[in-house]
């Protein structure tokens, strides 16, 4: 009886250890069959012009997105400037930017008019990118709990390395 207590004592000192990081949001990864490329970053997202996919160049996967706001309105985290496509569900394809710091814009044209303008995403269906959030929204999707620290991880070796001696002692004791 003492040794399963013990070892249920430890177990649950363990579990507590664990530095558990907040539940990341889940995002598909299906591959848009309307974007006429094969490979490169991309998401696929609601916008204000519609259900389209921004296709990237392969990169800029990590460490560039995260959101602006409280919705999902992508922004550019990075110092510098994304270009790519957005390409509409229906087929029309634009030239898309991220700006450094600033949100999705696309390049008009008609007629004379010629102008960058302004692109709200509200939703993301299927992306291969990793986006970034430090609120307490939960938007990102890094799966990492420990963010690819390495001293997370070895304090967690440690204390898993503790755990296994006391379970050997306890167990050679009873």
């Amino acid at each position: 009886m003492k040794k399963k207590l013990l070892l249920f004592l430890l177990t649950c000192i363990f579990i507590i250890s664990v530095p558990f990081s907040a539940l990341a949001e889940d995002y598909g990864t299906e591959y848009p069959a309307y974007i006429p490329y094969s490979g490169g970053a991309y998401i696929e997202v609601q916008s204000s012009l519609g259900r389209g996919s921004l296709v990237f160049q392969d990169t800029y996967k990590t460490g560039y997105f995260g959101f602006s706001g409280s919705g999902y309105n992508l922004f550019n985290i990075s110092n510098s400037t994304l270009t790519g496509r957005l390409i509409m569900q229906n087929g029309t394809t634009y030239q898309a930017r991220f700006s450094s710091f600033n949100t999705l814009q696309y390049y008009y044209e008609s007629g004379m008019t010629r102008e960058w303008r302004d692109v709200t995403t509200s939703k993301i269906y299927n992306t291969n990118c990793e986006f970034l959030d430090n609120t307490t929204n939960d938007r990102g999707n890094i799966i990492d709990i420990f963010y690819g620290d390495s001293f997370n991880y070895s304090v967690v070796a440690f204390l898993a390395f503790i755990l296994i001696v006391l379970i050997i002692i306890a167990i050679k004791k009873g």
